[in-house]
């Protein structure tokens, strides 16, 4: 699991400049480094990674939107950022828009927790969305640190 966890380290800080160039490649590239750590640490039992998978794929479709808004949202950010012109209003809207875009992560994970118990032990479910969450850190922590904070130098 350390290895994967450095390994998706180094793709989110080498591979984040590329995502611009194409959003598409990089989301399958980030997908499947998340698949390969959820499959080596979810140790399934007999028909369990079938029925996993069938329900996972639903469930990073879904997430991939909520990835590729936040992009957008970073992206403008950055634009407005370097030219300096994050307004109180601009301001405003970008907070409305990580609300938004945290809600909706949570109604979809929520939604998925129901079709992940109906596949699943409830202690497997458990040990998924665990792993689930490092994995968000990780890239969350990678992406604070490329995102430079409004008003400071850091």
């Amino acid at each position: 699991m350390r290895f994967l966890t450095t390994l998706l380290s180094a793709f989110l800080v080498i591979c984040m400049p590329a995502f611009a160039d194409d959003l598409e490649n990089s989301l399958m590239e980030l997908n499947e480094k998340k698949k390969e750590m959820i499959a080596n640490s979810m140790e399934f039992t007999g028909n369990q990674s079938e029925v996993f998978w069938a329900v996972y794929s639903d469930y990073e479709k879904e997430l991939d939107s909520i990835i590729k808004d936040e992009y957008e949202l970073i992206q403008k950010y950055n634009s407005k950022y370097k030219d300096n012109t994050i307004s109180e209003q601009s301001a405003s809207n970008m907070l409305a828009n990580i609300f938004r875009i945290q809600g909706r992560e949570l109604q979809i994970k929520q939604i998925y927790l129901g079709k992940f118990q109906e596949v699943l032990p409830k202690n497997q479910v458990l040990r998924f969305y665990q792993i689930d969450n490092k994995v968000d850190a990780l890239i969350g922590y990678d992406l604070a640190k490329l995102l430079p904070i409004v008003g400071a130098e850091i």
